[in-house]
């Protein structure tokens, strides 16, 4: 026996063989219920391994369950035992049980357990790849900064060849590359994606090829059911990955031409049932069926196993009888062995079956659908303290009063500072935060401060790729290994890109397994520069507003930028944190003390009236359009409260229900398109009679009186209009809210008595 297998103890090498038998029995048993119950046990569709046991198991166990990671597919069950799961966790998680790893609010395949180093798989092929990335890049930054000489840890991520033609995949190899890290891209080649084949998927007669596109290692196993194969070539990229990433990134890492840590490792299998279980149709040709089915990798491994000679016997002969060595067989491996691993196994499956029979069905009437967030949020009903606005535009301070005041955008580089400064494990990172020769810090120089302080190391500012899914699913990696990532989106329409990492992943994260993802997204967005609707829109906004899980905050003066952001740094949950490129260097105020946090979720009441309540956010268009049109609106003899969201998501409803109830007229003004917006949202649930449940709080649908019985008039948003934001600053300012608009509105609203 030849390569790094034969490194391996018999103890290893039959736990090996005890991975594939109990992933091939956990997988027939789930096969065995769907057939024999229905929907009974399993209320869901079930993603079956068989066959191809072989490419996981062999591949992960050349990882050390300790210290590394694997970021699973659709076909990973033996993986996923190496790493610890049991066979009751499999069972329980297909059955949706109330006491499963997902309580039922995710299942069968969707594993991730943090504390065992699995990372979570969602449906969208391929999301784990860039997160798998970051979590060795936050690890290796935190054995930099804590000066650690253990081992470095390794991500592995399987993929399909379905998932391998998705753009993540080629972004997280290249950031991988860029970055110097070690990930071990696994292809689980079985060439049909659902029922597409190769041929409709890729030109190429091989996925590993792709390795020569971004400098990294590779190794192709022709016959992925060859455990033994699959195991030796993954054991050499990991061992190599973690030699060479040590070195680090950049001007750190390896020589120019020489291959880089991450690498692929390509392995041909072969599915032997549908995509689901659900799926009768056969999708294959039945002639390779039938010779892929003659190579089962348990039975191959078996064989190998009982064929495998016994050294110390081998060598005493050797010792009496040179000659007689070639004719001498001795097993290491015996068949009793074998026997009792497959009747353990067998054993301890079906005992999980009947265990997670016993197990509980979720309870949605009694216990709510399960926490959004790590902690409740705090909403400040019924505090009435009003905060003037200590900020105005440039022109409204004198040169001497203008002397004390920072701007919005410098308000943002101090904070940015401070917080890098005084929290090593915060890490700024996103396209030109840094720049050539590190004199950058982004288009508007936001962290270029922070670039000047030469207390903070160069790993804690960085560079990555112009590659959005990277730089979220990054952010999302490193947060699940203590990082707290400050990852910026050059202009928030980009983030459209990878919106699926902040919506299906990020967002989910916490409800489905129970453990935070901490990150600042940091979106700047905003009309008025003349910037184009690629550049400037902000209809993303109404999409971030929409996902449960996710928290979004817009400050419009300085003190409010420091505060906020503050708190988001300091949030269990992602934040999307816009910044107003228009009011940067146009809104002056005071910066906030040190200490001042600004808690996620807390309304601004900026001015109190008795006519008619003035909901709005976002810098421009109170400072532009909503503080002059008030000013004539109170020169005209009116009462107008001012309520500012700077916190969209949460928000407090009975703070603005309580404030029309007084006021009895409403009118909600914001930049983005009003069609659809979010303002429309807060209209339609100010009025509404029931409460809308926010996860463990979404136990009944509860009647309230809302704010539509105590209004004269019609509740009223005013946002942009419903088109693309145009590019000319005449159209420009056409498109969106006015001073004059937002008058005409009021008055409007204010004759209804």
């Amino acid at each position: 026996m030849s390569g790094q297998l034969a490194r391996l103890t018999k103890k290893e090498k039959l736990e090996l063989y005890r991975l594939m038998y109990a992933a091939r029995m956990c997988d027939e048993k789930i096969s065995w219920i769907m057939k024999e119950e229905g929907m009974g046990f399993i209320p869901t569709v079930a993603l079956l391994s068989i066959g191809e046991e072989a490419v996981t198991a062999g591949a992960s166990y050349a990882l050390d369950p300790a210290v590394d990671w694997i970021f699973p597919g659709h076909r990973c069950k033996a993986a996923l035992l190496r790493f610890g799961l049991t066979p009751l966790e499999d069972l329980a998680n297909h059955g949706c049980k109330k006491e499963s790893l997902m309580g039922g609010r995710d299942g069968n395949v969707h594993h991730a357990s943090i504390d065992r180093h699995i990372g979570k798989f969602i449906s969208h092929m391929g999301a784990g790849a860039t997160a798998a990335c970051g979590v060795v890049d936050g690890l290796r930054y935190l054995y930099e900064l804590e000066r650690k000489t253990d081992k470095l840890p390794v991500s592995m991520v399987f993929f399909g060849d379905g998932a391998a033609q998705q753009g993540i995949i080629h972004e997280a190899m290249n950031y991988a590359a860029v970055r110097n890290l070690p990930v071990i891209f696994v292809i689980d080649n079985n060439r049909v994606a659902t029922v597409t084949h190769a041929e409709e998927q890729f030109a190429a007669k091989h996925l590993f090829l792709r390795a020569f596109g971004y400098n990294l290692q590779w190794e192709y196993v022709s016959n992925g059911n060859d455990v033994v194969s699959v195991y030796n070539a993954a054991k050499a990229l990991v061992d190599r990955a973690r030699t060479v990433a040590a070195f680090g990134p950049y001007d750190k890492g390896p020589a120019d031409g020489e291959l880089r840590a991450p690498a692929v490792l390509e392995c041909e299998t072969f599915r032997w049932c549908g995509h689901n279980e659900t799926i009768k149709v056969p999708d294959v040709d039945l002639h390779e069926f039938a010779e892929w089915r003659a190579q089962d990798p348990i039975a191959l491994y078996r064989d190998f196993l009982q064929r495998m000679p016994r050294v110390s016997s081998l060598e005493a002969i050797a010792d009496r009888e040179p000659r007689a060595m070639r004719n001498v067989r001795v097993s290491e491996v015996s068949v009793d062995e074998l026997e009792a691993i497959e009747a353990g196994v067998a054993r301890e499956v079906d005992e999980a079956y009947e265990a997670a029979k016993l197990m509980h069905d979720p309870d949605p009437a009694k216990d709510g659908l399960g926490a959004i967030w790590p902690v409740p949020t705090l909403i400040f009903k019924g505090e009435r303290v009003v905060e003037p606005y200590n900020a105005g535009l440039r022109a409204s301070f004198s040169k001497d009063a203008l002397k004390n005041k920072v701007s919005l955008g410098q308000s943002l580089q101090r904070v940015i500072h401070e917080t890098l400064k005084n929290n090593p494990r915060a890490r700024a990172f996103g396209e030109d935060v840094a720049g050539r020769g590190r004199h950058k810090g982004g288009v508007y120089g936001m962290t270029l401060p922070a670039l000047k302080d030469a207390a903070i190391p160069q790993e804690q500012i960085f560079d990555t790729p112009l590659s959005e899914w990277a730089i979220t699913g990054s952010a999302i990696g490193q947060s699940l290994v203590g990082i707290i990532p400050i990852a910026e989106i050059q202009y928030f329409p980009f983030l459209s890109v990878a919106i699926s990492q902040i919506t299906d992943y990020a967002a989910t994260h916490y409800y489905t397994t129970h453990v935070w993802t901490r990150m600042v997204l940091r979106l700047p967005y905003g009309a008025g520069t003349a910037g184009g609707h690629f550049h400037v829109s902000s209809l993303l906004e109404a999409t971030l507003f929409h996902t449960p899980g996710l928290k979004m905050v817009d400050p419009a003066t300085p003190a409010d930028m420091a505060g906020l952001f503050r708190a988001a740094v300091n949030e269990k949950a992602p934040v999307m944190f816009k910044e107003n490129l228009w009011a940067l260097s146009r809104v002056f105020g005071d910066m906030a003390a040190d200490e001042c946090v600004v808690p996620i979720g807390k309304p601004a009441l900026r001015k109190e009236g008795a006519d008619l309540t003035i909901i709005t956010w976002g810098a421009k268009t109170i400072f532009d359009a909503v503080l002059p049109a008030v000013s004539r609106l109170e020169a005209d003899g009116h009462s107008i409260e001012i309520i500012e969201l700077r916190s969209l998501q949460p928000y407090d409803l009975e703070f603005l229900v309580d404030s029309v109830r007084r006021t009895h007229r409403c009118l909600i003004v914001h930049e983005d398109v009003a069609r659809g917006g979010v303002g429309q949202s807060v209209a339609c649930e100010m009025q509404d009679v029931f409460g809308v449940g926010e996860g463990e709080s979404a136990v009944n649908d509860v009647e309230r009186d809302g704010a539509y019985f105590s209004t004269l008039a019609p509740i009223t948003v005013y946002g942009a209009h419903f088109t693309p934001a145009p590019q000319h600053p005449a159209m420009e300012r056409y498109f969106l809210p006015s001073a004059d608009g937002v008058y005409r509105r009021a008055k409007k609203l204010l004759r209804y008595a």
